[in-house]
């Protein structure tokens, strides 16, 4: 599967609130963790870049704002066990050295560097924190969340025309299940699709 980066002039305040116009061009299409049609309430992803900065956004509607699940306060916390949305990056395509990062309706971030082993084995670095900045909201039927990540912290220069790899996925912990974009969700970049940044 692949996707864009829409090439923006001038970057989004990073506030968590969806307003500016570099948020179109939603990707809708998700599938659960089995392949059917995802069963999470409604989540469009957002991506943009301007060639410093590769920003990010999605929003999560929630028909049940009282059962939201954001537990872990500190960053790489146990995010991953409540509501949040998870992005896995392959900023340098082909190096075979990806970045996992997820985002609580708190703003809360786990994070780490993806290698292999001499086995082929995946596996997380905790100590490796993303640059850059994030901020959530709550609205009365939703989450959404914005981020920017600065491209020089991947160690290349990047231009329109680039490709990464990339996959994301928003979790919802009410309805005990995922809506993935890539199937399988894998720590392996070669299981991930593609970002053309436009």
């Amino acid at each position: 599967r692949q996707t864009k980066a829409l090439r923006v002039n001038s970057s989004p305040t990073i506030d968590g609130n969806l307003v500016e116009a570099v948020w179109k061009n939603a990707v809708t299409t998700f599938f659960d963790p089995s392949g059917g049609a995802y069963e999470t309430d409604p989540v469009s992803f957002y991506f943009a870049h301007d060639g410093d900065n590769l920003y990010l956004a999605a929003h999560c509607a929630e028909n049940d704002m009282s059962q939201l699940s954001a537990s872990a306060d500190e960053r790489d916390g146990s995010v991953w066990t409540g509501d949040c949305v998870g992005y896995f990056i392959e900023p340098v395509f082909g190096s075979g050295v990806g970045y996992q990062v997820y985002v609580s309706p708190k703003g809360v971030l786990f994070d780490q560097k993806l290698t292999a082993d001499q086995d082929g084995y995946y596996s997380g670095d905790l100590e490796w924190n993303a640059e850059g900045d994030v901020a959530a909201v709550r609205g009365d039927d939703y989450w959404s969340i914005e981020m920017r990540l600065p491209l020089e912290q991947f160690g290349e220069d990047f231009e329109s025309g680039d490709r990464m790899r990339i996959n994301f996925r928003r979790k919802q912990k009410r309805l005990d299940t995922s809506a993935d974009w890539q199937l399988p969700i894998d720590y392996h970049p070669d299981r991930y699709g593609y970002l053309y940044l436009e």
